[in-house]
């Protein structure tokens, strides 16, 4: 019993000493530690607001403005699909004639108009068909003469009606050989008229024309070719009359009618928006993907140039309620992760244009666009360049 009561306080005092030199040695940092708060509970320190810019300025760092646009940003279905051109809107040139290949006035990707040369080629059969052309003319001048005669014969009583009947036979045949003759020589681009005002000249060359305007898509021969009749030697697409042609899975099919808007994003980044209008959808579905094509019409963007087969993605506009909305490009997230857009505020009399910060809701995103109230309906919003804006407004800070 002697011996634990001098152990007790020992062991007291030396849980206590270390427990004191703990405290002293770790004393500066706890007080720093207890006066400083935790980094999350730390306020972010806020950009400025306002950004202002002269209208040189925006044009040097490619500031864009725009305004909201009203979509449907709920009650939409976004499928892929690509560009279609309706098959009345291409055609194919092609040799009406056998003939060499002389010339190729077009390169592909060229807008061409309905009319226009588009190959040239030489072609002996043309120089037949002219031969043809001027005989069963001749021949029908002198028949014409004759049935006159057999006419007046007739009508005296003095010839018979067989002749005037063989006669009348001749000059039937006589003008279906011109007639057809006629049709050929205007295959190779040439003029009757022009044929009989100069009945010496002979022309070798056929000019093939475009049937429709369009786009020269590919071009399928070369100078001195020897191409049968119907090669075929260039195609053309019209680009004024644009489809898109979008899958639409079988469990969306019942939301898709003719008629809802289409709004259309192409895979190349570089072409601007547009929108459609659903035609039809196909009936058919098919069997390995469960998709079914609808077809949806529309204009292609100012200065763009739209081809066939183009990649692109449809948002089709299932429900009739809009709201404003800017681009997801139109806005960009802080360090916080909060995320914002500029909108023009004013412009001063010195030309100075106010860009105001607006924080959005991440709620507001929708198929990558975010819905705005009301208030901004009408006014400019920085379409591209919010990053260019931002930059100076943490300059205009540490100014």
């Amino acid at each position: 019993m002697k011996y634990l009561y001098i152990l007790i306080p020992v062991v007291l005092w030396v849980s206590c000493a270390n427990k004191s030199k703990t405290t002293q040695s770790a004393g500066p940092a706890a007080s720093d530690a207890a006066a400083k708060p935790a980094a999350d509970s730390v306020p972010a320190k806020e950009s400025v607001k306002t950004v202002d810019l002269t209208q040189e300025q925006m044009d040097l760092m490619g500031v864009v403005l725009g305004k909201p646009q009203k979509r449907a940003l709920e009650g939409t279905i976004t499928v892929n699909g690509k560009v279609a051109v309706l098959a009345n809107s291409m055609a194919d040139v092609s040799a009406v004639f056998k003939g060499v290949i002389q010339k190729i006035n077009v390169k592909e990707g060229r807008l061409v108009r309905k009319g226009d040369v588009i190959v040239e080629m030489i072609s002996p059969d043309l120089i037949q068909f002219q031969e043809d052309y001027r005989k069963a003319n001749s021949e029908l001048y002198f028949l014409d003469k004759e049935l006159q005669r057999q006419q007046t014969l007739s009508t005296e009583n003095v010839g018979a009606a067989k002749n005037l009947q063989d006669v009348q036979s001749k000059v039937y045949f006589q003008q279906a050989i011109i007639k057809s003759a006629t049709s050929k020589l205007a295959l190779a681009g040439l003029d009757p008229k022009d044929m009989d005002a100069h009945p010496e000249a002979a022309q070798d060359k056929i000019r093939i024309r475009a049937p429709i305007g369009g786009y020269i898509s590919r071009i399928t021969t070369t100078i001195g070719t020897d191409a049968p009749e119907g090669t075929k030697l260039a195609h053309i697409s019209n680009i004024n009359d644009l489809h898109a042609d979008i899958a639409i899975f079988e469990k969306d099919l019942q939301k898709i009618k003719p008629g809802q808007i289409v709004r259309i994003k192409f895979a190349d980044p570089s072409i601007p928006e547009t929108t459609g209008k659903v035609e039809y959808i196909n009936k058919e579905i098919d069997p390995l993907s469960r998709v079914a094509i609808a077809r949806a019409a529309f204009s292609a963007p100012a200065d763009a140039l739209i081809l066939p087969e183009m990649q692109l993605t449809a948002t089709v506009e299932t429900q009739s309620a809009l709201a404003w909305s800017v681009p997801d490009a139109a806005a960009m997230k802080d360090e916080n992760g909060q995320s914002f857009f500029y909108y023009l505020d004013s412009k001063s009399k010195d030309g100075k244009f106010s860009f105001k910060r607006s924080d959005l809701e991440p709620k507001s995103l929708r198929n990558g666009y975010y819905s705005l109230s009301d208030e901004y309906a009408g006014k400019m919003v920085v379409v591209k360049g919010v990053n260019i804006l931002n930059g100076e407004s943490k300059r205009s800070e540490a100014e």
